[in-house]
């Protein structure tokens, strides 16, 4: 499988939900955050802005609800101006870099994670640290999803853990590096899509990323607690 580390490759039966059980976790997804509704709208509104300034904003709105807990952290007299800077970056340097970045991947013929390959690497790395630097690593995989959803999944610090790639604590960790992470975090991802479409097929939802992503909020987060709690519980890593 090409773009894809041996390591990435090892995807634990947990990570491997049933669609049955992926339904069940996107209800309770909905009953549990209903601001969930934030995203279609903000998908909606990126699809049919018409300018950097309204894609922008509706990466922006998005962002502001799904990653308030960045800017809940901000002292309340600073949170206006990180805002405004975020939404100028987007506007001025991240949008027109995802636009260049996304039509050089679709000239290769990558339009979905399944269709990444080591080629890509550099390019995806290059664009998350760009974002990151801007964003941080969680806000930054939360824009790129909303601006590629079958290309990025999202993913936070239990996330990054739950898939064996943990942010180093103790230490700064720079934008390049989180890239890196994110690129090893994206092939386990894409390894573990092509195992569920071997096993499930057709009965798997149509946007699985996202059906992932509310799946790893429910019960993948449900089972780091649990493997935190049971030191004897086999590696999810492996």
């Amino acid at each position: 499988m090409a773009g894809i580390t041996p390591d990435a490759c090892q995807v634990s039966e947990c990570l491997l939900p049933k669609p049955s059980e992926i339904e069940k976790a996107r209800k309770e997804f909905k009953k549990r955050f209903p601001d969930a509704v934030i995203y279609p709208i903000s998908r909606c509104l990126l699809e049919q802005a018409r300018s950097d300034d309204e894609r922008a904003a509706a990466v922006m709105l998005f962002l502001l609800i799904w990653n308030n807990v960045y800017y809940c952290g901000i002292p309340i007299g600073k949170r206006g101006a990180e805002m405004t800077k975020n939404f100028i970056a987007l506007r001025d340097k991240l949008l027109p870099r995802f636009d260049e970045f996304y039509k050089g991947l679709s000239g290769t013929g990558c339009c979905d994670i399944e269709a990444l390959t080591d080629e890509h690497r550099t390019e995806v790395e290059r664009v998350f640290a760009e974002f990151c630097e801007e964003l941080h690593p969680v806000g930054a995989a939360k824009a790129l999803h909303l601006l590629a959803p079958n290309l990025f999944l999202i993913w936070d610090n239990d996330i990054a853990t739950l898939y064996g790639f943990p942010r180093p604590q103790d230490r700064k960790v720079e934008p390049q590096e989180d890239a890196q992470r994110y690129w090893q975090f994206v092939q386990k991802v894409k390894c573990q899509v092509k195992l569920l479409r071997e096993k499930y097929g057709e009965r798997l939802p149509k946007d699985l990323l996202k059906a992932l992503d509310e799946w790893n909020m429910i019960k993948g987060k449900r089972l780091l607690k649990h493997s935190r709690q049971k030191p004897s519980t086999p590696n999810l890593k492996t």
